[in-house]
This record gives structure tokens, C-alpha cells and sequence, in this order.
């Protein structure tokens, strides 16, 4: 396997490029039918290939860029065990990937709302998780079905002619009625959006898990 990656990147001996070492030790051990999917993908090459040429080291920058699936975080995670890439927080790094991706592809109207609820709630908060330790995949998960919901709940608002800024108690209420499941995340969108005077005269009943009652922004 070493020896196609080394043909595929025009390298005649792998072991005169001292700079690749650790890249093809670190692949070396991950399962060979893997590495074999990763190095065909147009992109994966391209970056092995840039390594190859200007001899430098690779960076989690660069691993960014390519498709974020299931082989290339484990290529990544192989890396990051041979010490080719330095440890991270990688479920708080996918989140904001995830978040870039997401928010970029949303209707042009949408973007500066969600991308400040995901930067300045979801993403601050799991970076201070992260600090403390404490923010795994799961967490991720869970910030990202918030996000969804957010994107959503616009998205819905849309459809229906109306913008957040005209958004009334008659509109939430059929929604609720429409998408019961997502009260909990929708309430934390709500809120977020009522403390920054974003939306008035709502009424949204906090979900079961604590007390009822009604908050009015």
C-alpha cells in the first residue's frame, strides 16, 4: 500500500523523503482498504501530493478542507496518534466545520440570525465545555439537531411569508402544533432571540423537564 500511495504521489523511495515519515508511518497502520478509498478521493491526493512537493507538515487546516466523512476522520485520527497532527478537541472543531457548512448553503436572508445564535450561543458554549473538558461527540450531536431546529423554525417562518421580526403568537403556536418534538430546542432559540429583542410579545411554555410556566419577551 505504501508503495502505490508512494506512485501515486511520483515518488520514486518514500524512505529519501524524510519529511513523509511519519505521514506513511501513521498510514501504515490504519486498515489498508481505508487508505486505499482515502487516496483515491481527488481531494485526499491533491493534499498528499502538496505535502509530497514543498515539503512541509500537514496541518488540521488542510485536513478542513476535505470531504468530513467517516474515513477521513479516522485517516485524521491516525495522524493525530503518530503525532503527524497535534491533539485537538475534535467534536468542537466538527461543530463549527458543521455550523460553516450548514449556515453557507442557507438562503442569503437566514445566515446573519443563525450564524449568531450558532457562534454566540451554541459554539460559545461548547467552547467553554471544551475548556473545562467536557464537551464530546454527544454534545455535538445534541448542538447540532439546536441548530437544525433554529434553521427550521425560518426556514417554516419563510414559507409562511413572515420574517422573524414579524414573528407573532398565532405563528409559534401552529408550529409547536406542527413539530411538538422540538419544543425543548425551539424554546432555547426563542429565548436567545427574545433577550436580544429580536422577537416581542411571544409566550412559549417551557418543555416538562422543569416547572411550567410561560416566558414572555
Amino acid at each position: 500500500m505504501m508503495t502505490k500511495i508512494a506512485r501515486l504521489l511520483d515518488i520514486d523511495d518514500p524512505a529519501f523523503n524524510l519529511h513523509l515519515q511519519p505521514l506513511f508511518t501513521a498510514l501504515a497502520v490504519v486498515n489498508p482498504g481505508s487508505v486505499h478509498t482515502w487516496i483515491t478521493n481527488e481531494a485526499s491526493l491533491t493534499l498528499l501530493a502538496s505535502l509530497a512537493a514543498r515539503g512541509t507538515d500537514i496541518t488540521h487546516e488542510e485536513f478542513d478542507l476535505l470531504p468530513q466523512n467517516a474515513r477521513t476522520h479516522h485517516i485524521r485520527e491516525s495522524f493525530v496518534c503518530a503525532g503527524v497532527l497535534p491533539r485537538r478537541n475534535e467534536a468542537l472543531a466538527q461543530l463549527q466545520l458543521w455550523a460553516d457548512r450548514t449556515i453557507s448553503a442557507l438562503p442569503h436572508q437566514h445566515q446573519p440570525l443563525i450564524r449568531a445564535y450558532s457562534e454566540w450561543h451554541i459554539i460559545r458554549r461548547a467552547r467553554r465545555r471544551a475548556a473545562r473538558g467536557t464537551f464530546r461527540e454527544e454534545a455535538n450531536r445534541s448542538n447540532r439537531q439546536r441548530s437544525r431546529c433554529a434553521i427550521d423554525f425560518v426556514i417554516w417562518l419563510d414559507s409562511k411569508g413572515t420574517s422573524v421580526a414579524g414573528l407573532r403568537q398565532q405563528h409559534l403556536d401552529t408550529y409547536l402544533d406542527k413539530s411538538p418534538a422540538n419544543v425543548q430546542a425551539l424554546f432555547t432559540f426563542i429565548s436567545w432571540m427574545g433577550a436580544r429583542g429580536f422577537v416581542t410579545d411571544v409566550d412559549i411554555v417551557r418543555p416538562k423537564d422543569a416547572l411550567p410556566q410561560k416566558f414572555q419577551y
